[in-house]
């Protein structure tokens, strides 16, 4: 994908591209899962909805753990050529996410939906929030 048609995407919701960040000073990967799902038109965020703690927790397994360096050494060099992600507007975290290297922003991509649409008994999607708000029945065993 062409950065110009990711930043078109990204931007589509027009009013979210000012919008400060909402996740925690220090935390690129937050700011990051931040700028690609913001909460608005009735659905809660990606920080809301916990996927950067979905994140974590799956990266930590193992089998992961080269995505987990990706991400990890993405996040912090991103966070390092901004300044602090944290601080910036949506519309320029998307910038610099635009121009990362396309490996990374392609894990970040799928781990951010993953956290954010899946399963919450699978760790995403805390307390259903996402399905809720989409009127999806959340399947109990």
């Amino acid at each position: 994908m062409r950065r110009r048609r990711f930043l078109g995407l990204c931007l589509a919701g027009g009013a979210w591209a000012a919008v400060g960040c909402r996740s925690a000073p220090g935390d690129p990967l937050a700011a990051l899962v931040d700028a690609i799902l913001p909460p608005g038109h009735g659905l809660p965020g990606a920080v809301e909805a916990g996927v950067p703690e979905y994140i974590r927790r799956a990266l930590a397994e193992p089998r992961f753990a080269g995505v987990r360096a990706l991400l990890e050494d993405g996040a912090r060099a991103l966070d390092a050529r901004a300044h602090g992600l944290a601080r910036l507007p949506r519309a320029a975290r998307l910038e610099q996410l635009a121009a990362a290297p396309p490996r990374f922003v392609a894990a970040l991509v799928d781990f951010t939906i993953e956290g954010y649409l899946g399963h919450p008994d699978r760790g995403g999607n805390r307390d259903g929030r996402v399905w809720a708000a989409l009127a999806v029945p959340i399947p109990r065993p």
